[in-house]
């Protein structure tokens, strides 16, 4: 698919809009570039997680399929450029009720006492996964502005639950871990150092959708993980996301526009 996509970039949306992109505030690129890598991983991973379907868990299946609504909404977006950061960002959270009313789960708790009462009330715990993994899609597309930068992250995150998933004995988190960094390898190749290629919207959301509910279904199947050491392995896109609706506040910016003040920007 990526090489296809680098090969013929065409194919997947005109040069008319490929130049665009080297216009927008946030670009770091220096010529027209395909923007559907992460589409790539995706199909990659839905693949290979047909293939060891058998091995999964019913509700982390209907977790992952419930993230192909936002991957859809941001495949178009890649190719025709005509969908508002609002509507991505609504379609994030369909997608989020979606993988709560197909799982049945919300987030329990956070592992930490003086707060974890308020989860006893339903909508405190809907409230935090529909934010949770909302929010996961949004804040790892912020960091997609750099190359390897959100693929790497990526990776070492999925590895970061891979490990929690092996000492909790959830093998289906743990291939679907494996699976994602396998996916994102071959992606990180083509995008780092060089950019011959990008994740795109449709890969970024679709991915933080994943590495959220590999969070969710971690700490609602085993209650001796802390939620808030899933957070701690989600901190570079939270932290990112916190940042830039600060940021874009303090200076009187919608905080659905994008600048070139992001951390990767001001490191750069």
């Amino acid at each position: 698919w990526n090489i296809i996509a680098i090969a013929r970039p065409e194919w997947f949306f005109n040069q008319e809009r490929m130049i665009s992109d080297l216009s927008a505030k946030q670009a770091q690129h220096t010529r027209p570039t395909p923007r559907v890598g992460g589409a790539g991983v995706i199909i990659a991973v839905v693949l290979a997680g047909a293939l060891v379907a058998d091995q999964l868990g019913h509700d982390l299946i209907w977790a992952l399929l419930a993230g192909l609504v936002v991957f859809v909404v941001g495949l178009r977006e890649d190719i025709m450029r005509d969908v508002s950061p609002k509507t991505r960002l609504l379609a994030a959270f369909a997608a989020a009720v979606a993988a709560v009313a197909l799982t049945g789960h919300t987030v329990p708790g956070l592992g930490v006492g003086q707060i974890d009462y308020l989860f006893g009330f339903i909508w405190a715990g809907l409230l935090v996964t529909l934010l949770w993994s909302a929010g996961s899609c949004h804040a790892l597309n912020l960091t997609d502005g750099l190359n390897g930068l959100a693929s790497g992250y990526t990776i070492c995150a999925a590895f970061g639950f891979w490990v929690i998933a092996g000492h909790t004995g959830d093998r289906d988190i743990q291939i679907v871990a494996g699976i994602l960094i396998a996916a994102l390898l071959g992606f990180f190749v083509l995008n780092w150092p060089f950019g011959y290629i990008f994740l795109g919207d449709a890969g970024s959301y679709a991915i933080g959708h994943v590495l959220a509910w590999l969070g969710i279904l971690l700490i609602v199947r085993n209650p001796e993980v802390a939620g808030f050491a899933i957070l701690l392995i989600m901190f570079w896109p939270v932290g990112e996301t916190t940042f830039s609706m600060i940021r874009r506040r303090l200076r009187r910016k919608a905080t659905d526009q994008p600048d070139r003040l992001h951390f990767h920007h001001l490191v750069v």
